[in-house]
């Protein structure tokens, strides 16, 4: 969603299709039902970009859910996409956000690499390296690292 930046125009929480999908197998796959007054935005924003309007930020969706009945345990994954279809909605497999997951191997041997050249200097400037620094030169040299 957008967060406005102040005297900007409103935005509001969107949920992505994700999510959506997230939820309509859970309620109408699964048969659960969320309780506690339903699905509620999570007050925490990581930001992602700035926008026109403001920060384009992630928010957290939370629930609690109960299955109602026998439907979870009987489900299966014919019958989940046959709910969701029931419905007007069509189950599709989640694409994966670039730059999350695992490094490559080169990308951690470069970062090893880096972090080899960045102790030695450290060490030339005989500042002390490793699990015998103290917490705070640890720390700081942490911030200067990334």
């Amino acid at each position: 969603s957008e967060v406005p930046e102040q005297g900007g125009p409103p935005g509001g929480p969107w949920l992505a299709e994700t999510a959506r999908q997230s939820m309509a197998i859970l309620e109408l796959g699964l048969g659960a039902e969320a309780v506690g007054g339903g699905w509620h935005w999570n007050r925490f924003v990581i930001p992602l970009d700035q926008t026109e309007r403001g920060l384009l930020a992630a928010h957290a969706v939370l629930g609690v859910v109960r299955p109602r009945g026998s439907c979870a345990s009987g489900a299966t994954s014919a019958s989940v996409r046959n709910a969701l279809e029931d419905h007007g909605l069509k189950a599709s497999a989640a694409d994966r956000a670039r730059g999350i997951g695992p490094p490559a191997q080169s990308d951690t041997e470069a970062m090893k690499a880096q972090w080899g050249v960045f102790c030695e200097q450290l060490r030339r400037q005989g500042r002390p390296i490793g699990p015998d620094a103290p917490e705070q030169e640890r720390a700081r040299q942490m911030m200067e690292f990334h």
